[in-house]
């Protein structure tokens, strides 16, 4: 039980406490749906059935980001770092790094 008198401090740190548990749990599913993928025909079949998304390499060639429809994904965004050296889909030399997820 909670006085009148303590209210706004009670609730500032029930409040602070539900949004620290929500921010780990928030941050534990990034990490564990965060998969890397270097090529297509590997990671494709595994993104269709399971949920989640890779980081992978890209070209930036449209054709190569068509591929991804025949696994129902596409490129969600695009990564300011570059960890993988090769496109996805081409071999050719990746421009940046792309999160790729199911397209729903």
């Amino acid at each position: 039980m909670v006085s009148l008198d303590n209210i706004k401090e009670e609730l500032n740190n029930l409040l602070e406490k539900i949004q620290k548990q929500l921010f780990v749990k928030a941050e534990a599913r990034l990490k564990s749906s965060w998969n890397q993928g270097s090529k297509l025909d590997e990671f494709g079949p595994i993104l269709e059935k399971e949920s989640g998304f890779y980081q992978t390499g890209w070209c930036g060639e449209k054709d190569c980001e068509l591929k991804l429809k025949k696994y129902k994904a596409s490129i969600r965004c695009l990564l300011p770092k570059k960890d993988h050296k090769c496109c996805f889909s081409c071999g050719q030399s990746s421009k940046t790094d792309v999160l790729v997820a199911k397209s729903y």
